[in-house]
């Protein structure tokens, strides 16, 4: 009882501090009292008709799946902007540096999930994600080539119906297709998928299959 009463103090703090007042009158995001937030007024864009609770940050998971702290990070006039409702596990990291992260609806993502956002990087609606995904759209440093300096930073984008399956690490460049389907454990590096409907899997990940469905 005593959390969900931190919960909801925080909840209500957090949608007035950070949300236009006639946002924040509807509470629409409800955020965990332990996820530690670094961002300020305007960080915070709802692109969609709002409700109570409709955006959910730190909350539920996989009960067999241990998970750690969680933190709501933007800087550098970064935003992360929704276009619907979403939940966000606990141990959640969103940490966002200058770029935009766009959220689509009904997009749902499990306990210890980590996204670094230096570029313009996409989450399409109904797009579900696993335990433990790491993605990234940037090195964190530039990496000098024969050919020349490569940029720190890509682009990901995860398109609408994917899944992307437990303890997977997506990054900088990285294209997920329609409905299609990154298998567990892999890392995907850059790969741009055309065709929906897919599936990959390894190190590096490579399309395994097609005409692939995720069964609800």
């Amino acid at each position: 009882m005593l959390r969900k009463i931190l919960a909801l103090i925080y909840t209500i703090q957090f949608n007035f501090r950070y949300l236009p007042f006639h946002q924040a009158i509807y509470l629409p995001i409800k955020i965990n009292y332990n996820v530690k937030s670094k961002l300020k007024r305007n960080n915070l864009i709802i692109k969609a008709p709002v409700s109570r609770f409709m955006i959910r940050i730190g909350f539920q998971g996989s009960n067999f799946i241990s998970y750690g702290s969680s933190s709501l990070t933007i800087l550098n006039g970064g935003k992360i902007v929704f276009y619907g409702s979403c939940i966000f596990g606990e141990g959640v990291n969103l940490f966002v540096d200058g770029g935009t992260l766009i959220i689509g609806k009904s997009v749902y993502a499990n306990r210890d999930f980590l996204f670094q956002c230096e570029n313009r990087s996409i989450i399409e609606d109904d797009v579900l994600i696993g335990w433990k995904v790491s993605v990234r759209d940037t090195d964190g440093h530039n990496v000098e080539k024969k050919d020349g300096i490569s940029s720190a930073s890509e682009r990901v984008w995860i398109k609408r119906g994917a899944w992307v399956a437990s303890q997977s690490t997506i990054l900088k460049g990285s294209v997920i297709s329609e409905y299609s389907i990154v298998g567990a454990c892999s890392l995907v590096l850059g790969i741009k998928m055309s065709e929906s409907h897919c599936m990959v899997a390894g190190t590096p990940a490579k399309v395994k299959r097609k005409n692939v469905t995720l069964m609800n």
